[in-house]
């Protein structure tokens, strides 16, 4: 009895140590979010402990939450957008592992699952579902094989380029990112980067921004082009932010059995509400 009363003491004394050396940092990030989170006291760079990021909102509405193990996110990870969750599932050295769920608003605005499956340290394994807006299946595509086993059909026309002929018809498979157009928009929108005078010449701004771009047959991105009368800066804004996504990470459009460069036009609804 004597020994297992000694190890509880020395295991007691050692995690208290360990949380007597942890700093409380909070910080501004960028002009809409705070972020707080624990360092090492020996060494002010390493995170380790809680993580949370607020947009400085009224509602300090949850933007991230997670855990760090000496500066790896590990455990539990959560992303939420206009206070609603996002995306949740499991870090383990700092490499996405083990299954994630996505989520958004459905047509009726309703929170429905947008996609689900699972990561072997960061890289998508099996099978994984996307669903639309409806909530409907959109794409299944199994990732150990690289086969599209299932994607839905629309009456969208799109325009085709084969050889040197240009046509506008329907598919038979729609150009679809490799992993789901929620994720598509999610990684667009992280790598936007808004600075101050951006901020200062678009305020209380609220348009929407059209980017047109080619998905070749290899289901490579190609040929980014804004066509909408929008600001040159925010344009640029937008296309930086598309660029920066795996441009590779396509899968093809398919017309009459053969995969065909296709041309894509998304939309971005922007809006700037100014400080409060």
């Amino acid at each position: 009895m004597k020994k297992i009363m000694l190890l509880i003491l020395i295991s007691g004394l050692s995690v208290y140590t360990v949380a007597q050396e942890l700093k409380k940092i909070t910080r501004r990030p960028d002009l809409v979010t705070t972020e707080t989170y624990h360092v090492l006291k020996s060494d002010k760079k390493i995170k380790h402990g809680p993580y949370r990021k607020t947009a400085r909102t009224s509602r300090h509405q949850l933007v991230e939450e997670g855990y760090f193990k000496m500066s790896k996110k590990d455990s539990l990870w959560k992303e939420c957008q206009d206070g609603k969750l996002q995306r949740a599932g499991h870090y383990k050295d700092d490499q996405k592992h083990g299954v994630w769920i996505s989520y958004g608003s459905s047509i009726t605005h309703q929170q429905i699952q947008i996609d689900s499956g699972a990561y072997h340290m960061g890289k998508k394994m099996g099978i994984w579902k996307y669903y639309d807006r409806k909530g409907k299946p959109d794409l299944v595509y199994n990732f150990d094989h690289n086969e599209r086993i299932f994607q839905s059909r629309d009456s969208l026309t799109h325009l085709i380029f084969i050889g040197r002929d240009t046509l506008s018809s329907t598919l038979e498979h729609n150009p679809i990112y490799k992993n789901g157009w929620d994720q598509f928009y999610y990684t667009v929108a992280h790598n936007m980067r808004f600075n101050n005078q951006l901020f200062a010449k678009t305020m209380h701004l609220k348009t929407r921004i059209y980017i047109a771009f080619d998905i070749n047959e290899a289901g490579e991105m190609e040929n980014i082009k804004a066509i909408s009368k929008t600001p040159k800066e925010l344009n640029e804004m937008v296309m930086n932010a598309i660029r920066a996504t795996e441009q590779n990470n396509w899968l093809p459009g398919i017309y009459q059995s053969k995969a065909v460069k296709t041309q894509i036009i998304v939309p971005f609804n922007f809006t700037n509400y100014g400080m409060k």
